[in-house]
């Protein structure tokens, strides 16, 4: 409150000159009184020449009409200061320095008496001399004086009857129209361009008035100021108008403002403005450029809403604080779970009241919630814990709230935001930045000396981060002390532990850093880290270096020493940095016009003095398409050459020259000044410029775009046709890939996205055109609904064992299509071709009904059963089926038994049967010789235990640990019994294995996923038997050694033995062959050989692999291999390849689009074979190995 008091006071001492003032004031009043009883009763007009003691500064004439020849003597009355007098139109009507006005020609001038910084205008209007009539008998007379009273003849009025009056005795003047605020009505000169500003009077604006300049209507091309339009402004086409006429609308009254004595002025050009924006390089704080600005709704601002101003806005405070950066240290004896220490501070002015009253309201706990540093604000920890008080910083005391690090959610470097609640005030979200305590530092890494033209390496100490590089901005310093921002990619680069400034012209897109020789300082600005920053020398004779910047303390100003910039300083050290910020010309012109009006509005003043206070340079000044930036000191300087000539140059017309200079600057990270000079959010790649996109809407006004019809957009916006023609790339649902023209097009004014490209649910439509910011939409794409739906069964009762099928009634297959569960007595069932289900389901082709195959484990009680199915977007269907029967056999009833080396146990083998695990599952006793055993735990186990293991051929074993006591030699038996199964009992004892004949061979085909044949023996447990007896194979004559797994089959000396198949993998690699033929060298390797860091000794790779389960890369060796490897493929020519057994590949199309994003590029098709490789298979195998080469 304190400020408007101060106000509110100053104004009334200045306008009462304290308590005498006011006595005179009723002095006043009380002669007007006296003189009105006098008039009354004494029927007297005595003539009083009355001069208050605190008179009002005037000129004795307003308005004066002479004859050619006259004179007129014009006084300032009440004040003693220095006059200064000038005249609009010398050659109409000239005046001395005393004020003596002559009247030299018809016409109309000005006389402005300027006294201090207050100016005083008389209008004055010469006219011809009256013509008499002559006798020519009668000698001429000297003309006598003229009698009326114009013009005193002194200072003094010649008689006492006939004082000073502002308008002539002889004249009657009508009534003023006064339409517009002369004193604020006038052509401003910001330096880039010229504005005639028209302040109207309360009441009139541009809807009431029409305003002409030099006979030239230029209402329709005025622009408003102020968001009431009492302000307008209109961008002058030639320089120096000399008249402006105002005319109220209804009655036609006008009001006339002089504007300049130009008597030949150019004629106005009415046409509309085109907009422009500037591209500045400033230097701001640095708490300033990384706070997150939000607007009512709590959304992030970017760009300005509007670019007028509100001069009914009330004025409101910011909370103004400060938070320096925060270390992080590790430290074992915190107290703490995450071992860490240190302690975020935020300080806040504490020097008004309402500073004071918002900090001291803030809660001593609960005030505070940790929230990410994005757009989302997403709560991290509701329950900060925290102090607060007040310190002295820079010789002033500041509110201080100290958070500990070491909190839920809050132990590690990086960005944050700290939302405070006062109670009764305003939120303020603040943004914190905690850097480790370890400074990072940067090594030159090079092998000679450092020349221009040449990248330079540095490698980075004491920065661990994860997979987002966490460097935000590079500056380099010159050696002439121009800083300026390096772009990403562009201009530097971070990969792992190196750092890269890069200067090769040669490259695409490349530039020279390092032009000059000389000494450089490159600083990094990096996310969780303090700030490091190099000097080094390039070689060549050294510049000087540049004077060391001030910077400025945001809380209490105090000015602090620059960074020194020496080799690896860690410190943050500055709290200002530099940064690219962009203007609306628009925005700015209305700041500083209303500024130059003297019109007091915060928000345009914040703007002005952001770019007045801030700006270190303008760099570039571009149209609202943002496709061809100009440099903005020779656009100035053109502007400047053009009134020296007398000329008036616009952007308009500068661009249009073929010498208009252009510039190729085009930062990285750009922040737009918001209407009230707070910043946006930051925008990169440039998506701060170009025109405002038109507003899409969905055809025919529908809320939503229906299953299976295409996306339809229209607009109503003039612009959209040129918008639709300049489309240069459609994104859907964050796709790097752009829609091919196929998937798209334009068709009656309309843009036609295809449904395929779709999907279910809300889609986003990202739209970039030429010349226009990216428009990013929202869609919903909704399901269309089956209806009536109903599920029943074939049959209303099964026997144990029976499949089921199940048909969706009412349904064209969109149900099915959509099924994602099918469950029994709510456990799941599998789809056919997921291992380890000894049970699954499956869809008929039509998508009409499925049949839940039992294989004899699935329905195995005599009960009712209750199955669900389950489809996204629609309510489950239910159905309940019975089944009766007798119990099942058990599934292996003749196993193999020997005994452990212990000699007490026995391993019961009941081989690789599918449908074991069922069986196994239902199991509820085990006894040997009537005494029941008891399941062993994870470790070892005891006398008259089981425990169920598979062995390193997966067969089932059972192990039966028996007591000492055991007699081998008498009759034993074991049995067990599961639920809905017939009790297995048999006698326990070691079996005798028969020598086994080797079986033939069925087939041998060449596999193309990895190196290997595929020698298949077919199925049967005596197949099995013999391949767990064998010792070892050799290949024309070679000995191959065994391994565990076929993907570790990487060369032609190895086997694996695959006994549930039946098969053996031995080998060769049809990729390999190719790529000899083709003169490479090619290099086989297994999974476990091969890893990120082999990634770059390869100039291609061939990636092999099969499809597994619901089409999925082979998850135990291959998957983990390949994950760690993608992140080394950017760039790196592969290909890929391997079978599948059903599905339709989709597999390898996954596949692909997981390469492609992690920037691989694939050199040609990826070859699959369904099942085992065909010739025609193989030859694409050896085709795509020479593609490699």
């Amino acid at each position: 409150m304190l400020p408007y008091s101060n106000v509110s006071l100053s104004k009334l001492t200045k306008d009462s000159h304290g308590g005498k003032g006011m006595k005179r004031w009723k002095k006043n009043l009380l002669v007007l009184a006296l003189l009105s009883f006098a008039v009354i009763f004494a029927n007297v007009t005595p003539k009083y020449h009355t001069v208050s003691a605190a008179s009002k500064t005037t000129l004795n004439y307003k308005k004066k009409t002479l004859r050619k020849g006259q004179t007129l003597k014009l006084k300032v009355k009440g004040t003693k200061k220095k006059v200064k007098w000038s005249s609009s139109k010398k050659k109409v009507a000239s005046v001395t320095s005393k004020g003596k006005v002559t009247a030299k020609k018809k016409g109309n001038a000005v006389i402005t008496a300027k006294v201090g910084s207050k100016k005083y205008r008389c209008k004055i209007k010469v006219v011809l001399p009256e013509k008499p009539a002559v006798d020519n008998n009668k000698t001429p007379e000297t003309p006598a004086t003229p009698s009326t009273p114009e013009t005193p003849a002194t200072e003094t009025p010649a008689t006492p009857s006939t004082p000073e009056t502002e308008t002539p005795a002889t004249e009657t003047e009508a009534p003023k129209t006064v339409l517009v605020k002369e004193a604020q009505t006038k052509v401003l000169d910001l330096g880039y361009a010229q504005y005639l500003v028209v302040a109207f009077e309360e009441g009139y604006d541009v809807e009431n008035c029409s305003v002409a300049v030099d006979g030239v209507d230029i209402t329709g091309a005025m622009t408003k100021v102020t968001d009431d339009g009492s302000i307008v402004k209109w961008e002058l086409t030639g320089l120096n108008p000399a008249k402006l006429v105002v005319t109220k609308k209804d009655d036609q009254k006008t009001q006339e403002v002089v504007l300049s004595d130009n008597e030949n002025p150019d004629k106005p050009v009415v046409k509309a403005q085109e907009p422009m924006y500037f591209l500045t390089h400033a230097a701001i704080p640095t708490w300033d450029y990384h706070l997150t600005n939000y607007d009512e709704e709590g959304n992030a601002r970017v760009t300005p809403k509007k670019t007028t101003f509100d001069l009914k806005e009330t004025a409101k405070e910011d909370v103004k604080y400060y938070a320096p950066d925060a270390e992080l240290s590790k430290n074992e004896d915190a107290d703490n779970l995450y071992g860490v220490s240190g302690n975020v501070e935020i300080l806040f002015n504490y020097t008004t009241q309402e500073e004071k009253d918002w900090f001291d309201t803030i809660a001593d706990e609960g005030a505070l919630a940790l929230l990410s540093n994005d757009e989302s604000l997403s709560t991290l920890n509701d329950q900060l814990a925290y102090t607060k008080d007040t310190t002295e910083h820079g010789g002033n005391v500041v509110g201080r709230i100290t958070i500990p690090l070491g909190q839920s959610n809050f132990y590690s470097n990086g960005r944050y935001k700290v939302r405070i609640r006062s109670n009764g005030n305003r939120t303020l979200i603040a943004s914190i930045h905690v850097v480790n305590a370890q400074t990072p530092s940067m090594k030159i890494s090079e092998t000679g000396a450092i020349k221009s033209g040449q990248n330079v390496h540095f490698q980075v100490e004491n920065m661990v981060y994860g997979i987002t590089v966490p460097v935000e901005m590079v500056t380099l310093k010159t050696p002439s002390g121009e800083v300026k921002t390096l772009e990403k990619i562009t201009d530097w680069y971070l990969i792992g532990n190196t750092f890269v400034l890069y200067n090769d012209v040669n490259a695409e897109g490349g530039r020279n850093n390092i032009e000059q020789p000389g000494v450089y300082t490159l600083t990094v600005y990096s996310n969780g880290f303090k700030t490091m920053s190099k000097s080094f020398t390039v070689a060549g004779k050294t510049t000087k270096a540049a004077k060391t910047a001030k910077t400025y303390d945001v809380v209490t100003r105090a000015t602090s020493g620059g960074n020194s910039g020496s080799s690896s300083d860690g410190e943050s050290g500055n709290s200002v940095m530099p940064a690219n910020l962009a203007f609306s010309e628009d925005l700015i012109s209305n700041a500083k016009i209303l500024t130059a009006l003297d019109v007091k509005n915060a928000s345009a003043k914040a703007v002005a003095e952001r770019w007045d206070n801030q700006i270190t340079a303008c760099d570039a000044v571009y149209g609202e398409d943002g496709v061809v930036f100009y440099d903005y000191t020779s656009y100035y300087d053109a502007v400047q050459e053009a009134k020296l000539k007398g000329q008036y140059l616009s952007f308009e017309d500068y661009v249009a020259d073929e010498n208009a200079v252009t510039t190729e600057n085009r930062p990285y990270a750009v922040k737009v000044v918001l209407e009230d000079g707070l910043l946006g959010e930051t925008q990169y790649n440039g998506s701060y410029k170009g025109k405002e996109a038109p507003v899409l809407t969905l055809d025919a006004d529908a809320e939503f775009v229906a299953e299976g019809r295409d996306l339809v957009l229209t607009g109503q916006d003039a612009r959209t046709a040129e918008y639709f023609e300049k489309i240069t790339g459609i994104y859907v649902n964050q796709s790097w890939k752009e829609l091919t023209e196929d998937q798209y097009s334009v068709e009656d004014g309309k843009l036609v996205i295809k449904d395929s490209v779709l999907t279910l649910g809300t889609n986003t439509v990202e739209i970039k055109a030429e010349g226009f910011k990216n428009n990013t939409l929202s869609v919903e794409y909704k399901k269309v609904l089956e209806e009536n739906l109903s599920l029943v069964s074939d049959k209303e009762q099964y026997n144990r064992g029976e499949n089921v099928v199940l048909t969706v009634n009412g349904s064209e297959g969109d149900f099915l299509k959509n099924l994602n569960a099918v469950k029994v007595d709510g456990k799941n069932i599998y789809a056919k071709g997921v291992a380890g289900s000894d049970y699954y389901y499956e869809a008929a082709e039509d998508l009409k009904s499925i049949t839940i195959y039992d294989n004899g484990n699935l329905f195995n009680q005599n009960k009712a059963y209750t199955l669900t199915l389950e489809a996204e977007y629609y309510e489950a269907l239910e159905t309940e089926i019975t089944v009766q029967g007798e119990e099942k056999d058990v599934p292996a009833s003749e196993p193999m038994i020997s005994k452990d080396e212990d000699g007490q146990t026995y391993l019961v083998s009941f081989g690789t049967q599918t449908n074991f695990v069922g069986w196994k599952n239902k199991v509820t006793s085990i006894t040997v010789n009537g005494t029941a055993y008891t399941e062993a735990g994870w470790f070892g186990m005891s006398e008259n235990q089981f425990k169920w293991e598979t062995d390193g051929y997966g067969n089932q074993v059972l192990k039966l640990k028996v007591d000492s006591e055991f007699d081998e030699n008498a009759d034993n038996t074991f049995t067990i019994k599961a639920e809905g199964y017939k009790d297995l009992a048999l006698p326990l004892v070691v079996n005798v294995i028969k020598k086994l004949t080797p079986p033939q061979a069925v087939s041998c085909q060449k596999t193309i996923f990895s190196d290997y044949y595929i020698v298949s023996f077919g199925y049967g447990s005596e197949i099995e038997q013999w391949q767990n007896q064998i010792t070892g194979i050799k290949v024309n004559g070679t000995e191959y050694s065994l391994v565990t797994s076929s993907f570790s089959v990487g060369d032609t000396t190895t086997y694996c033995l695959l006994k549930n198949d039946g098969q053996i993998y031995v080998g060769t690699n049809a990729v390999a062959d190719g790529a000899k033929k083709a003169g490479a060298e090619a290099e086989l390797l297994g999974c476990s050989d091969f890893s990120a860091a082999k990634v770059a000794e390869y100039d291609a790779i061939a990636f092999g692999c099969p499809a597994m389960g619901a089409e999925v890369l082979e998850e135990s060796e291959f998957e983990p291999m390949f994950e760690a490897c993608k992140g080394a493929l950017d760039e790196k020519k592969i290909a890929l390849f391997g079978s599948y057994g059903w599905g339709d590949g989709e597999w390898m199309r996954n596949w692909e689009e997981d390469c492609k994003a992690a920037g691989a590029e694939l050199a040609c098709d990826s070859v699959m074979s369904n099942e085992g490789p065909g010739d025609a298979e193989v030859k694409s195998c050896e085709d795509l190995g020479a593609a490699l080469a």
